[in-house]
């Protein structure tokens, strides 16, 4: 497998819980835009999540350890509780298609320290639809809790460190604000 050098620019997707992050970054993949690195996490998969979407590698506790052992992530955190989430080497995009990675707003500067060469987007919505978008999640309350109890703070730090901000109160609208920003900030057509 190729691994992208670490001078190459990168397109980091912040934001909190239920803003839209993964359904963006499914639309940007299904346009031939972007190639994800996925993230390594030991959480349970979504009931309306496939188990190869391109922003996660889902894996038991005994694989997360495995990979950590053999040094395979660059960095690794836990967050809410149990759930933990390790970040590879970003994986060369194909021709024409930007190098893409969804993280939370906390871990960028983590990121930074192996890719300096980022643009990052943050994802915003209100918090009562963030809120309802975990509801239909049939998370436990105290997962929702949890996640909300972040919201605004990881909005707030987010906005420190974002490039550009996009509230996504329609979806399709958000998408092509985004595809707009792509052009501008990695030249493409």
């Amino acid at each position: 497998m190729n691994y992208l050098s670490e001078s190459e620019k990168i397109l980091i997707l912040i934001g909190p819980s239920a803003v839209g992050k993964s359904t963006i970054i499914n639309s940007l993949y299904n346009y031939n835009l972007i190639d994800v690195t996925p993230i390594w996490t030991t959480r349970a998969k979504r009931t309306n999540e496939y188990t190869n979407t391109p922003e996660h590698k889902f894996v038991s506790d005994l694989e997360f350890d495995q990979l950590k052992v053999n040094n395979y992530f660059l960095e690794t955190v836990s967050h809410f509780g149990l759930q933990r989430y390790g970040v590879s080497k970003i994986i060369s995009p194909r021709q024409n298609h930007l190098p893409t990675i969804i993280l939370r707003a906390d871990y960028v500067s983590l990121f930074q320290k192996h890719y300096a060469n980022t643009v990052v987007y943050q994802i915003e919505c209100s918090y009562q639809d963030a809120k309802n978008r975990l509801i239909k999640r049939e998370l436990s309350k105290n997962e929702i809790d949890a996640r909300m109890k972040e919201f605004n703070k990881e909005l707030k730090l987010g906005s420190k460190i974002a490039d550009s901000i996009f509230m996504n109160i329609d979806i399709d609208q958000t998408i092509n604000e985004i595809r707009g920003c792509l052009v501008k900030d990695f030249k493409i057509k």
